[in-house]
């Protein structure tokens, strides 16, 4: 089953997001201090802190869940649904599940992006990160972009 319009869309807003916190760590790494936030609990408040090398790790593990998602919404049949699959319903539950992948591996791109600009003391700018970078293209896909 070829992916839809909105489904390339969104996972482009999900690798742009990676590239672009990637291009903040690596231009600044220098700036970052040898000790940086590798966890925050709900309250917002950082709980644990780690080597700066860990965000390169946050990286690459961002990365790797995302081509890893980005294997199962172009493989489809491999995911694991909760009603059985029928010729009727396949091509109904395929794009859900493609869409939700999607949405999945932007939500995860998020997280991860945020320990950076965290590390960074750019928790503002942040969130124009995220409606430049993500809120806005995604708003835009999900009104105006058909199946």
């Amino acid at each position: 089953m070829p992916l839809s319009k909105k489904i390339k869309y969104i996972n482009i807003v999900g690798l742009s997001s990676i590239l672009v916190y990637g291009l903040l760590l690596f231009i600044n790494f220098d700036n970052l201090p040898d000790k940086v936030p590798v966890h925050i609990n709900f309250k917002g408040q950082i709980d644990d802190y780690g080597s700066k090398y860990s965000l390169i790790m946050f990286l690459v593990l961002n990365i790797i869940i995302f081509a890893g998602i980005l294997l199962v919404i172009k493989n489809s049949h491999i995911a694991n649904y909760p009603v059985k699959i029928t010729e009727e319903n396949k091509s109904v539950l395929y794009y859900r599940m493609q869409f939700f992948l999607s949405l999945l591996s932007v939500l995860t791109s998020l997280v991860f992006s945020f320990f950076v600009f965290k590390s960074f003391d750019m928790v503002t700018e942040y969130f124009y990160f995220m409606i430049i970078t993500i809120i806005l293209p995604l708003t835009i896909i999900l009104i105006f972009v058909r199946k």
